[in-house]
Formats: structure tokens, sequence, C-alpha cells
């Protein structure tokens, strides 16, 4: 009896709490530990994914930059994050640029990612003002950020116009060159403004002027502007600055009538360097010319009359007709022409209420209709058709109509 009650106490015995706690502290350590491998390994994956985005994209800027015509690859003075040099490298300057130095930003994968272009003369400068060559060389960075910090990706390309030999580098002795002219080149002589007769003048202003007879550095484009200001201290409007060297006359469209004008033209350097301005005097436009009759919202009540009954080809009522329109004083006679049954021909001329509301009556309780689709014109005393309606004719049974 003994040896069984010391048996049955073994069998019963288990886990204490200690060795519970402990064990479960144990899985847990394991389980945190597992799970920061995982994290860690996601956190690496989504690293390398969004630098082979980033790459990917500098690549993409790189070659949209090499379908850049070679002469206008480059940047202006005035852009936005112009920077002189890079790397130890000139920027090169464009009269024309189709880039620029800062591109929007792209977000892909949830990730937000800055664009950097520098375009530079790849060669080293053999005087202040030539490079051997004519090189171009675009960078394009792309840069982000995550919880590791900051990161940048970069792509690199060359350009070359062709046409200048196989290239060998600045060490190799070439004697193909191309010449960067340095400052200004000379102002027009004089610029003289021309408002146009007739209509145009209301909005439009022609431009000449006459170049320097000499100029060094050439101009390679003019640039125009105006302003509602003599002294051009304020409202100034770039008009163009890519108009070329050989065309010295513009005409400005746009403008507002019975308004005074001041405008200036200079002379542009290949390396962007703009001539003293050339002034005209004023040149006010004419007022607007009355605007013609033109008809706004046109309407037909109702749009659908039935028959008024199976024997009749009148309508069960007359429909009434408004519309309205842009001017008092240049709506004149106006009249609605439509064709009640085939080969007839109806007339009835709008009465004008209040400014430019015109209205009027469709017979239809006294006149055949044919059954269909009407086409009803609204015209001038002119008979020319400013607008059109349409009623329906239905039979006197139709469920709907139209």
């Amino acid at each position: 009896m003994r040896s069984t009650s010391r048996r049955k106490g073994l069998d019963e015995s288990g886990f204490t709490l200690i060795e519970l706690m402990a064990s479960l502290t144990v899985l847990a350590i394991g389980i945190v530990s597992t799970a920061s491998v995982i994290l860690s390994s996601l956190d690496v994956g989504s690293q390398g994914n969004t630098r082979a985005r980033a790459v990917a994209l500098a690549t993409r800027e790189a070659d949209s930059l090499r379908a850049v015509p070679y002469d206008r690859l480059g940047f202006a003075s005035t852009q936005l994050g112009y920077v002189a040099n890079f790397e130890g490298r000139t920027t090169v300057q464009a009269a024309s640029p189709l880039v620029a130095p800062e591109g929007p930003s792209q977000v892909s994968g949830g990730t937000s990612f800055a664009i950097r272009r520098h375009i530079v003369w790849a060669d080293s400068a053999t005087s202040a003002t030539t490079y051997a060559q004519a090189y171009k060389l675009i960078t394009v960075l792309v840069s982000w950020n995550d919880r590791a910090g900051g990161h940048q990706a970069r792509q690199d390309a060359l350009m070359y116009p062709g046409g200048l030999g196989a290239y060998t580098g600045p060490q190799g002795s070439v004697t193909t060159t191309t010449t960067i002219a340095s400052g200004a080149p000379a102002a027009p002589a004089s610029l003289t403004a021309t408002v146009p007769s007739g209509a145009a003048g209301a909005s439009t202003v022609s431009l000449s002027w006459v170049p320097a007879s000499s100029s060094t550095p050439p101009v390679a484009t003019w640039v125009i502007q105006y302003s509602t200001t003599s002294g051009f201290s304020g409202n100034v409007v770039q008009v163009t600055d890519s108009q070329p060297a050989a065309s010295p006359s513009f005409e400005v469209t746009g403008l507002s009538g019975a308004t005074t004008y001041w405008f200036r033209v200079a002379g542009r350097s290949s390396s962007g360097e703009l001539s003293t301005w050339a002034y005209s005097g004023q040149a006010s436009t004419s007022a607007s010319a009355v605007a013609s009759c033109q008809l706004g919202a046109a309407t037909i009540t109702p749009s659908g009359i039935k028959r008024a009954n199976a024997s009749s080809t009148y309508l069960k009522s007359d429909a009434s007709i408004s519309v309205n329109t842009n001017a008092t004083t240049s709506c004149t006679g106006l009249y609605l022409s439509y064709s009640p049954t085939a080969g007839s021909t109806a007339t009835v001329y709008l009465s004008q209420t209040s400014g430019g509301l015109w209205t009027g009556t469709v017979d239809g309780d006294s006149t055949s209709w044919d059954t269909g689709n009407h086409r009803i014109d609204f015209r001038t005393a002119a008979t020319a058709v400013l607008g059109t309606v349409t009623l329906t004719v239905c039979v006197h049974n139709a469920k709907q109509c139209p």
C-alpha cells in the first residue's frame, strides 16, 4: 500500500509556475530574434528595390537629356538651381535651354525622389574661351531618404554633335576646337512698335528693329519683353527669348484693347549673355471691336408635341422659344426659320425683351406638321444661321413624346 501511494504521487506531478514562466521567456526571446531577422531582411529588400527604381529613374533622365538637340543642351544662368561649376567643370550655357537644373520630384513605390541635373564641358579648357572637342557631360543625380538615411543614385553620359572626328580626349592633342565667345553682343540700333489697322489693332503690336552693323560675339537669339509702365518697373512680360537672329521683327499678340504698352528688345549670345536693351516709344492698342451677335442658351418648350387627334395634322399646342444673346446692340432682326411639312417654309420673327433675351412662338395648333424631328434655325437679318433647336412631332396616341 505504501509503495502504490508513492507511485501515484509521482504520476500526478507537473511543471511549476516558475518553470512555465522560464519556458515562455525563452520562447519569446526566440520569436523576437526571428522577427528582427525577418524585418531586417524585408528592410534590406525594400532598400534594394528603392535603389533599383532610383537607378532606373536616373538612366531614363539621362537618356531623355541625350535626346535634346545639342545646341539647346545646357542651362541659362537665370534658371532656378543654376550653378556655374560642377566637380571642377564649367557648366554649359545655352541660349534657349530645353531642360532645367532641377526636375520635379518623382514618387515611385511610396518613395519621393529628387532629381538634379548637371551639364558641363567634358574636356579641360585650353583657354578661358576654348574647349577641346566640345563634349558635354551629362550627370543626373537622384536622391531620396529612408530610415537608413539619405541615398543617391548617379548616371553619367556624354553628348557629342558629330562631325568633329573620333574622340581621343584632351590628351590626344586634338586640333578641332569649339570656341565659346565671351561677353555680350551689341544692342539693336533701334526698335519700332506699330499698331496694325483694323480689328487686329485691338490685340496686336508689330515690332521691328535694326540690328547692330556688327557684333562680337554675334547675336544667337532675340529677347523681347513688354510692360505697361514706361520704365519697366513692373508688369514686365517676356514674350520670347528664342526669336532667330536673322528675323528682326515680331508680332506681339494677345494684348488688351485700348491699353498703352512699352517694348524692348535685346540680343542674346550663344553663351546666354544679353546686350543692352533697345526701347520703343509707347504703342497704344485700339479699342476692342464690338462683338458680333452670338447666341447663348436657347430653349424650346415643350420640345415634343403630339398631334391633336388621329385625323388632324395640327398639334395640341404651340411651342415657346427663348434665346439669350451676347449683346443688345449687335443682334438685330433675329427670326426663326423652319419647315413644318416637306417642301414648306415658315418664318417667325423674335421679340427682344430685357437685355439680350429674345422670345417667340412656333405655331402648332393652326399649322400642319409632319411627324418626326424638325430643325428650327435662329437667323440674323442677314439670314446667317446662329444656332438651332429641335421640335419633335409625335402621333396623337404616342406613349411618350419625345
